[in-house]
């Protein structure tokens, strides 16, 4: 059984979801599985994705909604399916530099009073200039 289970809701994301698949499966942490929950894209989305998972080291689960629900349904479909212990999310539009998991894994197994832990988040240009920065902090201790 995988550690994590990294959940990705799409719709009609051909264009980006190649390279939200590939920062994952880029990541320095490996004890993972990765969930496309498809919300009945119009395009090659699930195409892409399914190429991806007949050559990935790593599991890559793809599950195709029966009618389009939104990304809540597809979220939630993906967390439902899931077999890991903690769930890191990743919008299909998004991608996550390689050590991502392993810093935020270790920070949850060095402070067990933790039941969650965010990140920074860099907005890229078209032209791949980094536009703006988010650095909250979050205490999410779980005896709070």
């Amino acid at each position: 059984m995988p550690r994590v289970s990294v959940v990705i809701p799409t719709y009609n994301r051909s264009d980006h979801i190649e390279a939200a698949i590939q920062s994952v499966l880029q990541q320095t942490y490996r004890d993972l599985e990765i969930i496309v929950c498809d919300d009945r894209s119009t395009d090659n989305t699930v195409e892409i994705v399914r190429s991806i998972q007949a050559i990935s080291e790593l599991p890559v689960r793809v599950e195709v909604l029966s009618d389009n629900l939104g990304v809540s349904a597809a979220r939630n479909k993906a967390i439902f399916l899931s077999r890991g212990e903690l769930i890191a999310f990743l919008d299909s539009d998004d991608s996550w530099r390689p050590e991502k998991l392993e810093k935020q894994v270790d920070f949850l197994d060095r402070n067990p009073g933790f039941i969650g832990v965010g990140c920074k988040h860099e907005q890229i240009s078209k032209n791949g200039t980094p536009r703006d920065e988010y650095s909250g902090n979050y205490n999410l201790n779980s005896s709070n």
